[in-house]
């Protein structure tokens, strides 16, 4: 299962049935919505998979964790294990806005660029001395 935590929280051991809720969750509830967050995404993992509701005697209900339910460092752990930052960024904002902000460039236009000269056009090599 790994280490333990100093704070108590150890969480569960995650199966192959976990990862699989944890995929259905990010797809769902992270990736649709470009605001959402990794904590709203696992608020609502616990919501739907670890939790039952209760209703009490006066018709309210209420909705109460189940005890062993994986921590919010295993669900960020195999959310990274299970996409890598490019696809997140691309599964987030869309593949057109990737390549336009976000794709990986080798340089720049202006990067083997060494002299003025298109700048000012009336000069020549020998103005600069």
């Amino acid at each position: 299962m790994g280490r333990l935590s100093k704070y108590g929280k150890s969480g569960v051991s995650i199966t192959e049935e976990v990862k699989k809720q944890i995929k259905e969750v990010l797809e769902t509830y992270y990736f649709n919505k470009p605001e959402s967050t990794l904590a709203f995404a696992y608020d609502m993992f616990i919501l739907k998979y670890y939790s039952r509701k209760i209703i009490q005697e006066d018709g309210s209900e209420i909705i109460q964790a189940i005890d062993e339910i994986p921590t919010m460092r295993q669900f960020h752990y195999w959310s990274r294990k299970l996409y890598n930052p490019t696809q997140t960024i691309q599964k987030k904002l869309g593949e057109k806005r990737f390549q336009k902000d976000h794709r990986g460039t080798k340089g720049s236009s202006i990067y083997e660029d060494v002299d003025d000269s298109h700048r000012h056009p009336g000069l020549n090599v020998l103005d600069y001395q």
